[in-house]
């Protein structure tokens, strides 16, 4: 009873009941909802709701217009908006027209496309001088291989490049030679030491 005294909200009991006897106004609209009227309106059953009009037709610019010719599908919107966005931003790639978005991939496609034609060029140049070798030993295999078709007694034998782990394992096998030439010249410096301090 309290709460409905505090809002200036006219109520009488009945059989037990508590009976509004009165329409009060006690928010109006931009109000704030204090936490004890929040209370109260939630003991009278009463939930804030959202009203709109339903929408049939429209009439505009000479146009009839129905509620399903104005309905949104957002997510259609977004997925074509995300499309026109990469739609341009391919443009801008292919075009070399810098943005802040595009600008990135553009030089990333120059310096892609500067080391194919550096790489095919064997251009001697540290970076992609290995795949320069590689891209024509593939060639000479190839070629090899075109020519032993057309005449099979011609026989052309074309050196292999070593794979990644064949080059890896020989890396290890000299490494380890390397070790065990420097474990021997440190027992022979040892043995050397040695015969120096027995014979004083």
């Amino acid at each position: 009873m309290s709460k409905f005294s505090a809002f200036k909200v006219p109520v009488k009991i009945e059989e037990g009941s508590i009976w509004v006897t009165k329409d009060t106004v006690v928010a109006r609209k931009g109000d704030v909802i204090s936490p004890d009227l929040a209370d109260l309106l939630k003991r009278l059953g009463i939930k804030p709701i959202e009203v709109k009009l339903g929408l049939k037709v429209v009439y505009f610019d000479g146009h009839v217009l129905t509620s399903d010719d104005l309905y949104l599908n957002l997510d259609e919107y977004k997925n074509n908006i995300a499309n026109a966005f990469n739609a341009a931003l391919a443009l801008c790639v292919e075009s070399s027209f810098i943005t802040p978005e595009s600008a990135p991939l553009i030089i990333r496609k120059a310096f892609m496309n500067a080391r194919a034609v550096a790489i095919f060029a064997a251009l001697p140049e540290p970076e992609t001088l290995s795949m320069a070798i590689q891209v024509a030993n593939a060639r000479a295999i190839m070629l090899a291989t075109q020519i032993s078709q057309v005449s099979p007694d011609f026989k052309v034998e074309v050196p292999k490049l070593p794979t990644t782990v064949e080059r890896k394992e020989e890396e290890k096998k000299e490494e380890k030679k390397v070790e065990e030439e420097e474990k021997e010249e440190e027992s022979e410096e040892e043995i050397a030491e040695g015969l120096a301090a027995l014979f004083g």
